[in-house]
């Protein structure tokens, strides 16, 4: 099964407009380039649907949208869905996400698709993988991060403030791990900090991906110097467009 990053930056892409007193704005790595926080499963599920989302789907090569899961109901996270989502051929995709997301999405639009309230722990069967919604807080929202499981197993919360204890039991037996990389040090408005996840995450001993970039953090070559020498080899940081077999 194939993840790819259509997006990893946090509730504005990078670089932003006028922001040149930033050395994360002012890289010309394309690293740095990033888009707003997203993952494409198997070339057919969605994994949020934030305002860049023509953008990101057009890069992959426009592929047919099975089922749109949501995170939470931020705007870095559903504003991208009754933009584009509207269409006749659009009516198919189904839709799994918590019932804040619903509410939100439909005082704005009045959509057709099918929509599925999903419960903390529960397996959303998509033939060649699994989907289990856990738990993660985050300024006191309905949010989750998604346990992806096939072969493999991977954990993706892009914003997380803390770790339920019951959650991170459950993670305890992934094998890859997708977490908040907002800021390096927190908490700064519901994110915990990279230090902070790197003193949870590192007794773990998981192969480890920060997304969710924020424009505190360096740009992309320290961010990642910076996690391995604080965290091991292990630690990294994702971009748009990488992608992962598990």
């Amino acid at each position: 099964m194939k993840i790819k990053f259509l997006g990893t930056s946090s509730a504005l892409p990078l670089p932003r407009i006028n922001c040149q007193g930033r050395q994360i704005c002012l890289s010309k790595d394309p690293k740095d380039q990033r888009l707003r926080s997203s993952l494409l499963i198997d070339n057919r599920i969605l994994v949020d649907c934030g305002p860049d989302v023509y953008t990101q789907l057009l890069r992959a090569g426009m592929p047919v949208i099975e089922a749109i899961i949501f995170t939470h109901r931020h705007g870095d996270h559903i504003n991208g869905f009754k933009l584009n989502f509207k269409e006749p051929q659009t009516a198919e995709v189904k839709l799994y996400g918590p019932k804040e997301v619903f509410k939100r999405i439909r005082n704005e639009y009045k959509f057709k698709n099918s929509a599925h309230i999903y419960k903390n722990g529960e397996a959303l069967d998509f033939d060649a993988f699994t989907v289990n919604p856990l738990k993660i807080d985050h300024e006191g929202l309905d949010n989750y991060g998604l346990l992806i499981s096939t072969n493999k197993r991977l954990f993706y919360a892009p914003d997380i403030e803390a770790i339920p204890k019951i959650t991170l039991e459950v993670i305890k037996e992934a094998d890859i791990l997708v977490v908040d990389g907002s800021i390096l040090n927190g908490p700064h408005y519901g994110h915990i900090g990279i230090d902070r996840l790197l003193e949870i995450i590192k007794p773990l001993n998981k192969e480890t991906y920060f997304t969710h970039i924020g424009i505190g953090n360096p740009p992309h070559k320290e961010l990642v110097k910076y996690v391995k020498e604080k965290g091991g080899d292990n630690f990294n940081v994702a971009f748009d467009g990488m992608e992962l077999e598990i």
